[in-house]
């Protein structure tokens, strides 16, 4: 849909188990039930997909999980 309509698309499940995947960080760290985030798995979607769409301010905006 976004080919189709020149849009630019971007995938934050990917983006999140990259994340998790960088930062040795279990995705079931980052979900309340196994399937929805839990606050620290919003943060680190909001600053990825702020990141994706190049918004992203240079400094980490909100305080990220540690490795």
């Amino acid at each position: 849909l976004s080919a189709e309509y020149n849009m630019e698309y971007f995938n934050l499940y990917d983006a999140l188990y990259y994340y998790c995947m960088d930062h040795e960080i279990a995705l079931t760290d980052l979900l309340h039930d196994g399937l929805h985030p839990n606050d620290r798995g919003y943060r680190v979607m909001y600053y990825l997909y702020l990141k994706g769409f190049n918004l992203a301010p240079s400094y980490v905006p909100v305080e990220l999980p540690q490795t």
